[in-house]
């Protein structure tokens, strides 16, 4: 068949893997039109338990979210048109490259139409090469890890604690309390560590007590930064709220307007640029490593630039590294680039440093080019000092915003539309209405349009923490004015210093990144639509987004202004609550144990290679910008890279060579399909053993069904309870094929790890589903939560996910980031081969729940333009088929 078009039941199934692999060209409802699906028609009604088990659909969640998660919504909510497609997105058919999307039924058509379906499958094999890469080289790291330095059972046996209770205390420090299902809590012995809780405004000072008693000090940071407000934002928590003292010594053109202006920096020429070379990188360490107002800092601080910290890399200091724009501001040549990002990935490597973003954009793209996973600390910028306040007088008066390079179509779009529907309302520039603004003006407006230059500015932070509603295209949408019009030149080096438009980065992605597409190609629109959902405007809640000019027009019309107003009032609250406690951890963490300076004074090596030496073991190969490349002194560890597909045999070698030896797995699934394909991997390439025994209803199709587990009742369900587990505990402790295991798996289900954590064993659970499968009472689920953050957080142990979304469902809940580790399906040993006699029949797949009406919409849309094909689902075509069948 020449293509699949997929109408899914839920967002990662193993059809997927499998159609992927084949390399059949997919065509997949875009992220907004499937949103319509799921809330209008029930579409992908399995995406929830509460579908999947009862046909129902809820507007929350059972529990609540964890309060360290980054995700703004409720991933159970099925009524809520934003929450839906915000967690949408993290679909495999929107993650993985080379899946096409349609707006319309209309735009299928014409897609389909132009579609190279030949060319499409040649770059889906290229991925797939690229995958199964990875996936060796990923599992191998984390068998390493696991086992690193442990034998296997086979050379060296483990010993076992015989008593139940004792085993878990033992292995995960916690006991117990009931061991009935209607209180299913194995609780701490001793209380968890305090994390970050939402708590009321009214508990504010309470907050602010404890995150004062946890830090334990005062501690002085040192700032020179490029732009003003990122660090006069933060001295407002730092300083005001936590206590600590920052000198700012400000090198931005605007540092007058806060009267932080530079006065006595001994530099000169452009040793404080935002580029300076290696060679005045050490005469700044030469200058300063003697200067008693630099002795007496705790940490050196980068915002505005970021990349000024590598010129700190020498001073016994922490070092604080807040991205504030694309991190590599500063060293846009490549080779400079290459250079930060190994620098950076050292500093981030050393506890008593933080690396984070004010962003989500940010975050992810430092993960894109050096593989690492930062913490998001958004400004707050509560120094406005003025709410949303509209007046009679401007009730009218739209503004739009931020100030700069304000789109031409896209507003003239909004005006066309607004004079049809709503022609009292004016949609005003803020720059034109007030060529110099105080905050104050811009609250007495009732709303504003943004139409942004870049994905992050400090004035959308002003104006959601100043609670003016909001509006903004939809992701679509702006994806197009990206593209066609230029909009957000700025979000790329290229487009701000050039006004240029690239296809690619100046550098290659780390090979550990978790982003399909490059953040700097401006050309392809698939790729600015993935880039363009982590904009602060599409991961805040609360702002209105609009797919159409005249739908903005008609949601502007219905809006309810204040009641946003007052949501983004509760949401500013939860955020400032969540910046003390994160700042707080973050520096607890790094100077735990340490005191402030000014109590104990650290000392300083006085040369500069060994100081850098020292503090990050590494070495400047150059002192020249040509060549600027801080080395390291030692080759660094082997991590995954990207390889031809000709040097696969290379690639398994070195993954044997890393893990060292042969372990030996357990496995009881409840489905067949994800540790059959894991065993091609694990077993055939990696050379472990997995010792299978199947419990799913399928397991004859692949002959692995159990016959000899010593179980009875539910022991072995996916419910069961804690006596059933201390039962199966007491039963397998001194079996000898238990006791030859060196891990116990645990996918779908992958709650069955409860039951094997007093076990003397490493733990692998992967999610290949809703983690709670099997917990879903609250209670259960709660008790759930705790134990898999008890098993992640032991180093001995695995907790990843097999695709994006459950590995971003298990963040909401449980604040953990887990490794997605997908699975590959080779196992269908079909390819692409798409025949003479079937080339009008496009297939519609998976196999099962197709939603009729995307159906029926699809059907019409190609009888218009391609009549001579046939859309038909696969189960209608083949009740039983063959993979050959659909290739």
């Amino acid at each position: 068949h020449p293509a699949i078009i997929l109408v899914p039941y839920q967002v990662s199934v193993m059809s997927l893997f499998e159609y992927y692999r084949m390399e059949i060209p997919l065509f997949v409802a875009s992220k907004e039109l499937m949103a319509g699906y799921i809330k209008d028609d029930n579409l992908m009604g399995e995406r929830t338990w509460a579908g999947a088990l009862y046909a129902q659909r809820h507007d929350h969640s059972d529990i609540e979210k964890h309060p360290d998660t980054r995700h703004p919504y409720d991933p159970n909510d099925d009524v809520n048109y934003d929450a839906i497609l915000y967690w949408v997105q993290f679909a495999d058919f929107y993650v993985w490259p080379h899946i096409t999307t349609y707006s319309s039924a209309e735009d299928l058509a014409e897609k389909y139409a132009k579609a190279d379906l030949k060319a499409i499958s040649a770059k889906m094999r290229e991925y797939n090469a690229e995958v199964k890469t990875k996936l060796i080289e990923d599992w191998s790291t984390h068998i390493h890890r696991m086992f690193d330095g442990i034998p296997p059972v086979a050379q060296v046996p483990r010993p076992q604690i015989d008593d139940y209770d004792q085993a878990l205390q033992a292995h995960y420090g916690i006991v117990q309390s009931s061991t009935e299902c209607s209180v299913q809590h194995l609780a701490p012995s001793e209380p968890p560590m305090t994390t970050a809780v939402a708590v009321a405004p009214s508990a504010y000072e309470e907050t602010l007590a404890k995150a004062k008693e946890l830090i334990g000090g005062v501690y002085k940071f040192w700032s020179t930064d490029h732009h003003i407000s990122p660090i006069y934002d933060l001295k407002q928590i730092l300083v005001k709220d936590l206590g600590m003292e920052i000198v700012d010594k400000s090198l931005s053109g605007h540092c007058h307007l806060r009267g932080t202006c530079q006065t006595d920096l001994k530099i000169g020429g452009d040793l404080m640029t935002m580029t300076p070379c290696p060679s005045k990188q050490r005469e700044y360490f030469n200058i300063y490593k003697d200067d008693p107002e630099m002795r007496s800092m705790d940490a050196l601080m980068c915002h505005h630039t970021a990349s000024m910290c590598e010129a700190y890399m020498p001073f016994n200091k922490s070092l604080i590294v807040v991205a504030s724009t694309r991190y590599e501001i500063g060293r846009w040549d490549a080779e400079r680039w290459k250079a930060w990002n190994q620098n950076l990935v050292a500093i981030a490597n050393n506890p008593r440093n933080l690396v984070a973003a004010n962003n989500v954009y940010d975050a992810e793209y430092i993960n894109y080019f050096t593989g690492l996973t930062v913490p998001v600390l958004p400004n707050y910028c509560g120094y406005t000092g003025v709410f949303y306040s509209p007046t009679e007088e401007l009730q009218h008066e739209i503004l739009i915003g931020p100030g700069r390079n304000v789109g031409a179509n896209a507003v003239d779009n909004l005006r066309a539309a607004f004079a049809k529907t709503l022609p009292e309302k004016q949609l005003i520039p803020i720059r034109d209405k007030y060529p110099h603004f105080e905050y104050s003006d811009l609250v007495r407006h009732p709303a504003i349009i943004l139409v942004p230059y870049q994905v992050s500015v400090m004035s959308l932070f002003e104006y959601y923490r100043m609670e003016i509603p909001l509006f903004v295209a939809s992701k679509e949408l702006m994806a197009g004015y990206i593209k066609d019009d230029n909009l957000m030149g700025e979000r790329t080096w290229a487009g701000a210093l050039y006004a240029q438009r690239h296809d690619h980065s100046d550098i290659e992605k780390h090979p550990d990144t978790r982003h399909p597409y490059d953040p700097n190609d401006d050309v392809n629109y698939d790729a600015i639509l993935y880039w363009v959902q982590f904009a602060d405007f599409y991961v805040w809640p609360h702002i209105t987004t609009y797919s159409s000019a005249e739908d903005l027009a008609e949601k502007y019309a219905k809006a309810d202004l204040k009641a946003i107003s007052a949501k983004m009032r509760e949401y500013n609250a939860e955020v400032k609550t969540k910046l003390i406690e994160d700042w707080s951890t973050h520096i607890h963490r790094m100077f735990d144990g340490i005191p402030p300076v000014a109590q104990v004074p650290r000392p300083q090596i006085d040369d500069y290679d060994q100081a850098l030496q020292a503090h990050y073991g590494i070495v400047q190969s150059s002192t020249e910008c040509s060549v600027q490349h801080l080395a390291p002194s030692e080759p660094p560890m082997t991590t995954a890279v990207a390889v031809a597909p000709s040097a696969y045999e290379e690639t398994l070698a070195k993954a044997k060579e890393l893990i060292g030896g042969v372990y030996k797995f357990w496995s009881t699934d409840h489905h067949i399909s994800p540790i059959y394909d894991l065993k091609q991997i694990l077993v055939k390439d990696l050379g472990m053993e997995i010792v299978d025994k199947s419990l799913s209803g399928h397991c004859h199709l692949r002959g692995t069904c159990q016959t000899d587990l010593k179980i009875g009742g539910d022991l072995m369900t996916m419910t069961p309870c804690p006596s059933k587990q201390r039962e199966y505990f007491n039963i397998y402790k001194d079996d000898p094929e238990m006791r030859s295991m060196d891990a116990l798996m645990c996918h779908h289900t992958a709650s069955m790890c409860e039951a094997y954590m007093p076990f003397n064993k490493s733990l692998i659970v992967v999610a290949s589903t809703r983690y709670e499968i099997g917990r879903w009472d609250a209670e259960r689920w709660k008790a759930w939560n705790q134990n898999l953050v008890a098993i992640a957080n032991n180093p001995r142990n695995l907790v990843a996910a097999n695709n994006v979304y459950d590995a971003e469902y298990i963040n909401y809940f449980t604040g953990l980031t887990v490794p997605v580790l997908p699975n590959y399906c080779g196992y269908t040993g079909v390819f692409y081969s798409p025949t003479e006699e079937l080339q009008h029949e496009i297939l519609i797949g998976p196999g099962r729940n197709v939603g009729a009406n995307a159906v029926d919409n699809l059907r019409a849309a190609f009888a218009k333009t391609l009549p001579e094909k046939q859309l038909i689902p696969i189960r209608d075509k083949y009740p039983h088929f063959e993979y050959s069948d659909l290739v």
